[in-house]
């Protein structure tokens, strides 16, 4: 029993000092330059773990089932979709704020042929006028410009204005918004798991929708928690991951049964 107790405290020890040098996790005590950095990186490890643990399958069961566009299917496939959001956000060591993630999903999946109009959403945020016309004119780049390159770097270009201009509260909502998107432009762009297997018609998803999304929740929960007193960061992550996977499943959900 005394070398059972003893190794149980040995492995205790060595999870707590991994734990602690593994360090992902992020309080609203905690939101430096380096962590909102971080904060992009860790979005899409969250949209890599979804796909992971549920599309793959998803994918299949549209394939196999033969369910067709069975409403019941579609309310599970919500509900697992979001629990693997939060299961997420607890390995990643992060709070989770339930109540965002499912708005910012359902917000963009629960109708499947509704089309969501990202630029009111920022408009109804409890933003300064300047916060909202930076946001909404990466939209304007994301929408008049082909070029990937070329979105990445007008969009660079915007955000280093808006940091001379916005308060010490909006300049952190807008830092987590831009390191979000930022990286989840390259994710969608780039992306070669959601969607791959599917393109009976060649590349028919819009990566620039998903993506728009992403900007929209990521923007929503970082004003939404800086209103709150929550954290910025936290709020961004969960409001980006909610939105962005509604999106990408409802477009393979249009797709598969239209």
């Amino acid at each position: 029993m005394k070398r059972v107790q003893k190794l149980f405290t040995v492995m205790l020890g060595v999870l707590l000092m991994w734990s602690c040098q593994k360090d992902v996790s992020i309080t609203p005590n905690e939101e430096n330059d380096a962590q909102i950095a971080r904060i992009g990186t860790l979005h899409n490890e969250g949209l890599d773990f979804i796909y992971e643990n549920r599309i793959a399958e998803i994918k299949k069961t549209y394939h196999y089932a033969q369910r067709g566009g069975d409403p019941a299917l579609f309310e599970e496939i919500k509900k697992l979709v979001i629990s693997d959001l939060k299961a997420f956000m607890v390995a990643s060591g992060q709070e989770v704020d339930e109540a965002l993630l499912e708005k910012y999903f359902e917000e963009h999946y629960t109708n499947p042929y509704e089309i969501v109009d990202y630029r009111k959403q920022v408009e109804a945020l409890q933003a300064s006028p300047e916060f909202k016309k930076i946001v909404l004119s990466w939209y304007d780049i994301l929408e008049n410009n082909e070029d990937y390159r070329t979105i990445i770097k007008l969009t660079r270009d915007s955000y280093k204005i808006g940091l001379t201009v916005l308060s010490k509260k909006e300049k952190q909502a807008l830092k987590a918004s831009y390191s979000i998107y930022s990286n989840s432009l390259k994710y969608w762009y780039n992306d070669r798991n959601w969607f791959h297997d599917i393109y009976e018609n060649g590349r028919w998803f819009n990566w620039k929708k998903t993506a728009g999304a992403d900007l929209a929740g990521a923007v929503g929960g970082a004003i939404t928690a800086a209103v709150t007193g929550g954290g910025v960061v936290i709020g961004a992550l969960g409001g980006g991951l909610g939105a962005s996977a509604g999106e990408a499943v409802k477009q393979i959900w249009n797709h598969l049964f239209p």
